[in-house]
């Protein structure tokens, strides 16, 4: 039996951004919060199954009022990598915008908090809010990336390249270094969400992939801070790295994600595929789930050969239709 290793856990689809990418589909105006029982029950579930990472998402997860209280469960119930997914924007009393504040940042380095990633997608406010359609939520990102890392907590940036920004790369890892953070994650787009509406203008072409590919490499042979870090889906730039490592698609093999309407999807490339959904925890157990339930996942990607690629890049080349609304 496959360990649990890693599980995403969305705990609200509300956010105070309306990304033109957003595969959540979250808007300031959705008003969905997993309940704070549910969310513990589900970690206890999960560290039985040999939990290690836990990252909170969304939406928003700044905006869920007991986010704190399940970053001290997880830490309490022995899960050693507690990670939030941010914009780095929460709500202030009147429910209006703000950056994250020396408060709230402190109190989540103190409830256990080890990791911050944050939403950047471009290295001046023109370009990142033109994605992310919201003011001053630039500022929100550097602001909140140099308040965690003076609390000595993890960060990084998650860039997603795309028509309008991947061009911006390089000038977005010397931002990082600026701003002293730890990585760079470097994210496949995958049209679900609000990025399935916005896939024609957002989506790179063969020849851009291809241009983003190699700027990438180039980058990476560097081999300087911060590190740029690739998932399966970059496992093509093995063909310009020599000894290059892929990576295996870990979906249902060690790791999970839980959608806010309780679907559990084998990674977040799957958030609207049903077919390939394990089930929901709300009518069946997260053990039961993870057990049993993603054969047809695991027989599609067995099929494609797509162990030591990304699944849902394969289905998406492949003319799979990997949206079913």
């Amino acid at each position: 039996m496959y360990l649990l290793r890693e599980l995403v856990l969305d705990i609200t689809n509300r956010c105070p951004m309306l990304c033109l990418h957003c595969s959540a589909n979250s808007t300031p105006y959705l008003t969905r919060f997993i309940p704070f029982e549910k969310a513990t029950h589900i970690i206890e579930e999960a560290v039985a199954l040999g939990l290690e990472i836990i990252s909170f998402t969304g939406g928003e997860p700044l905006l869920h009022p007991q986010l704190l209280d399940m970053i001290r469960v997880a830490k309490y119930l022995g899960v050693s990598d507690v990670r939030l997914f941010t914009s780095g924007l929460m709500y202030d009393e009147n429910k209006v915008a703000k950056p994250l504040d020396y408060e709230t940042a402190k109190r989540l380095r103190d409830a256990g908090l080890d990791k911050a990633f944050f939403n950047l997608q471009g290295a001046s406010p023109k370009i990142h809010e033109a994605i992310s359609l919201t003011p001053r939520s630039f500022d929100a990102v550097v602001k909140g990336s140099r308040l965690l890392k003076k609390l000595d907590v993890y960060v990084g940036l998650h860039f997603v390249p795309m028509k309008l920004n991947w061009r911006e790369l390089p000038h977005v890892v010397s931002l990082a270094k600026e701003l002293d953070v730890d990585e760079v994650g470097v994210l496949r787009f995958v049209p679900q969400g609000r990025g399935l509406y916005n896939r024609q203008i957002l989506e790179l072409n063969p020849d851009e992939f291809k241009q983003f590919l190699e700027m990438l490499a180039e980058l990476i042979r560097r081999d300087g801070k911060p590190y740029i870090r690739l998932g399966c889906p970059f496992n093509p730039i093995a063909e310009l790295i020599p000894g290059w490592r892929v990576k295996r698609c870990p979906a249902a093999d060690e790791m999970c994600h839980i959608l806010i309407d309780g679907t559990v999807a084998p990674c977040s490339a799957f958030k609207y595929n049903k077919q390939m959904s394990g089930g929901n925890i709300y009518s069946q157990s997260l053990t039961q789930i993870w057990r049993r339930g993603f054969t047809e996942f695991t027989g599609t990607r067995s099929r494609l050969a797509a162990e030591y690629s990304c699944t849902a890049q394969k289905l998406i080349s492949h003319r799979f239709e990997v949206i079913t609304q």
